[in-house]
Formats: structure tokens, C-alpha cells, sequence
């Protein structure tokens, strides 16, 4: 179980926890139980049985699949206080993506079936779990259209504008990416 006078102020921030009271956190938090992982370390793997549920406190994730050519995909860039991966809670799922630590990173997590529990018991919990699978639906259909429609250049623009909101700080009047993103793009 989590350290839950920590993981209590934290989890002011993660939309999950989005206008959940100080009980249901506490569930939530009694429930869960943490794990580390190394730089490049994979998560879970595209194809393997989804059991659990990985919430990112500490760190950074790349979630990505690889085409049917060998490609690597960058499908989302997680930071601290999203769900790595998708929320996806269909009954015997499996991971459709593969999600590694860019950096150390550390992560609360929860067994399935005592995620699911919470969020039946909890109606204000489910709402924030719909509303992450909707952004989630949202951007991968957005990125979608983008790359069957787009030019490369269109292309890269939006994800520079994507990873600057993410990453970007503003550094003597003008925008730097965070240097953790060539561990991200490399060749």
C-alpha cells in the first residue's frame, strides 16, 4: 500500500483524482501499491493480459506500438499524474500498446479487479474514468486525421506544439524541448 499522507498531497493533481474527496482517495490509495522503474524499462508490453492499472506519480513514460514494418509509433508522451496508457477496462483486454520509462519513473498501481471495484463503488471516479478515455479517444482520432491527411511538415509542427505544451519551458524568450526527448527519437 502506497504511503498515504504522501500520496494523498500528491494526488491533488492527477486528473483521476479530479474533485474525488479525501475518502475515496484514501480507497483509492489503500488499494494501490507502487513500483519502480528503470530508464528504458518496459511497463507492459503490446499484446500481454491487462491487469492493472499504472498511474504515473514520478518520471516520464512513452507509450508507442510498432507498425506492421518494423516502425516504432509514438502514441503519447505520459507525465506525472496521467494513466500510462490506455484506460481502457474491457473484461480479459489485453495492451494494444507498449509502454516504457523514459526516465526513472515511479508509478502507483492497482490489480484490475480492485480498480474496477473502485470505480463502481465510487460514481465521481467513473465520471474522471470516462473523461480520460474520452481525451484519449479525442487525441488518437485527432492524430489519426493528422497523419492521413497532414504534410510532414504539418505533421511535425503539431507534435513540436504537442511536446511543447508537455515538455516546453520557456528559456530567455523563446521555447526549449526537454533534452529527455532524444532518448524518445532514437535511432
Amino acid at each position: 500500500m502506497a504511503d498515504v499522507r504522501e500520496a494523498v498531497l500528491w494526488m491533488q493533481s492527477p486528473e483521476l483524482f479530479e474533485g474525488l474527496t479525501d475518502p475515496v482517495c484514501r480507497s483509492m490509495l489503500a488499494s494501490s501499491y507502487r513500483k519502480e522503474f528503470n530508464s528504458m524499462e518496459t511497463i507492459f508490453l503490446a499484446g500481454e493480459p491487462r491487469k492493472t492499472i499504472f498511474l504515473l506519480m514520478e518520471g516520464r513514460a512513452q507509450v508507442s506500438q510498432v507498425s506492421q514494418n518494423g516502425n516504432e509509433v509514438l502514441l503519447w508522451l505520459n507525465l506525472p499524474g496521467q494513466v500510462v496508457g490506455s484506460l481502457n477496462l474491457v473484461p480479459g483486454g489485453t495492451h494494444w500498446s507498449t509502454a516504457r520509462a523514459v526516465n526513472p519513473c515511479r508509478v502507483l498501481m492497482w490489480d484490475l479487479p480492485a480498480f474496477e471495484a473502485n470505480v463502481e463503488r465510487h460514481p465521481a471516479l467513473f465520471r474522471n474514468v470516462e473523461r480520460i478515455i474520452g481525451r484519449q479517444s479525442v487525441e488518437l482520432h485527432s492524430r489519426i486525421c493528422e497523419i492521413s491527411t497532414g504534410t510532414v511538415w504539418l505533421r511535425l509542427a503539431h507534435e513540436l506544439i504537442r511536446l511543447t505544451d508537455q515538455i516546453g519551458r520557456s528559456v530567455n524568450g523563446h521555447f526549449e524541448i526537454d533534452r529527455l526527448l532524444s532518448v524518445i527519437w532514437r535511432e
